[in-house]
């Protein structure tokens, strides 16, 4: 593609002149050039060509947005685009990566962005590009599963929509968090999933769903759950029957990938999911239960004053429904401070329990013949597991809005197919199966 090659032709360009005290100018201006090449780009392919004003607007909204926070300082205090204590610490243990130092904070997260520095000379701006990339690559891998779908053109186009303009996640896509990163690796494992679920790829697709939950693991730890989550549907279910039931077949594959998931956690677990390793190794539920007690005497976005009483691993079982319903649609109207988290509650928490309500209907209503009703299960099941994992990691609004984002692209996915069984608008034909494309 020709964004992927002006983007290689801006890395050397900026190589050329690392030292400039205006390295930033010569950023906008691969920017500018990396931004006609890609709408070149999407004008010159049939499937995006079909999403050409949602991601247009989308990504030159995040370009302004860009704009906006580097070079204006985001005077209207917009969430997640000032310059965070989060955001500051990942930038300098970035700079000091490019300068050779060893860093412990952030993970693989600044290390990418400092061997980029190293090359390229350290600038804010470039880092947030960055992140702002691996948003628009995130929708573009979203059309692409929304591609390989048989449904209306018209529900796809309402997920393209949502995803590019939903204010929480266009607001993050230009933040210096991982976020973003985390994002794409989860909406490729998703890919490769319903890849392997609708038996258009076979077995590599679904080591190509692990292998991608891995590699968001490794900016996340929690994230490669994900990974087990898909074991134990494997075990349930068969492509080729298209239905859940446990043949020994099924068994068979779920013990050698869960071997190989045992293997990598073996060999590779410090890497990937050493934030669990030592959260799990840490815990003191007398200590824990300690921690929530203060946290319940403080006010903010902050929900642990609520819910959540993990002095007990029963107790921990007890509260596993409030705490995932906070962390999925807080801050609820009785937490509201403001117009920010009013409208935080409209267009993120609202929107996720609206899609979930979507699907959870469409399941109901639907038989067991229906083509994805046995997927949209799959994906409910993913959704629901997954909350409640990342639930009892989080304690505030603001971090769950984050952290539930991570997963927008299987919602999108959620809500295409939700939505299918309303009746089809009569001006958006169906998708033909035979324009299944690869990614």
């Amino acid at each position: 593609m020709l964004s992927i090659l002006t983007l290689l032709i801006s890395f050397f360009a900026l190589a050329s002149v690392r030292f400039s005290s205006d390295l930033d100018i010569y950023v906008y201006i691969c920017i500018l050039f990396f931004s006609i090449a890609f709408e070149l780009d999407i004008f010159r392919s049939k499937k995006y060509r079909t999403y050409f004003l949602p991601l247009t607007a989308g990504y030159f909204a995040r370009v302004f947005l860009l704009y906006y926070a580097v070079d204006l300082g985001n005077p209207f205090h917009l969430p997640n685009l000032s310059f965070s204590l989060d955001s500051l610490h990942f930038y300098n243990a970035a700079v000091r990566y490019s300068k050779g130092y060893h860093i412990s904070f952030g993970g693989i997260f600044p290390k990418i962005l400092g061997t980029i520095f190293s090359q390229t000379g350290s600038s804010r701006l470039l880092a947030e590009f960055i992140v702002l990339l691996f948003s628009i690559a995130t929708i573009m891998v979203l059309i692409t599963i929304l591609h390989e779908l048989n449904i209306s053109l018209f529900y796809k186009q309402v997920s393209v929509y949502l995803i590019c303009f939903l204010p929480n996640y266009m607001l993050l896509s230009v933040a210096l968090l991982r976020e973003t990163m985390i994002t794409f690796f989860l909406a490729l494992s998703i890919l490769f999933f319903i890849r392997w679920f609708n038996k258009s790829r076979g077995e590599i697709a679904f080591l190509l769903a692990i292998f991608f939950a891995f590699m968001g693991s490794m900016f996340h730890g929690a994230v490669g759950m994900i990974a087990v989550v898909y074991i134990i549907i494997r075990l349930v279910y068969s492509p080729i029957e298209r239905k859940y039931q446990l043949y020994y077949k099924n068994i068979l594959y779920a013990l050698i990938f869960l071997i190989v998931f045992t293997v990598s956690f073996r060999f590779l677990g410090g890497v990937i999911f050493k934030k669990v390793i030592d959260k799990i190794d840490k815990i003191d539920f007398d200590e824990v239960n300690t921690v929530v007690e203060e946290e319940r005497g403080r006010g903010g976005s902050n929900y642990a004053k609520y819910v959540g009483d993990p002095s007990s691993p029963v107790k921990i079982v007890i509260y596993a429904l409030p705490r995932y319903l906070y962390y999925m649609y807080s801050p609820f109207p009785w937490q509201w401070r403001g117009m920010v988290d009013i409208l935080t509650f409209i267009f993120s928490s609202a929107v996720y329990l609206y899609i979930l309500v979507k699907a959870l209907l469409y399941i109901q209503k639907t038989s067991s013949s229906d083509r994805y009703r046995n997927l949209l299960i799959a994906l409910v099941g993913i959704a629901l597991i997954m909350g409640e994992i990342f639930s009892w990691g989080v304690s505030n609004t603001g971090t769950a809005t984050r952290h539930r984002d991570k997963f927008i692209a299987l919602y999108m996915v959620m809500l295409a197919l939700g939505s299918k069984i309303e009746k089809e608008p009569k001006s958006q034909p169906a998708a033909n199966d035979a324009s299944l494309t690869k990614l």
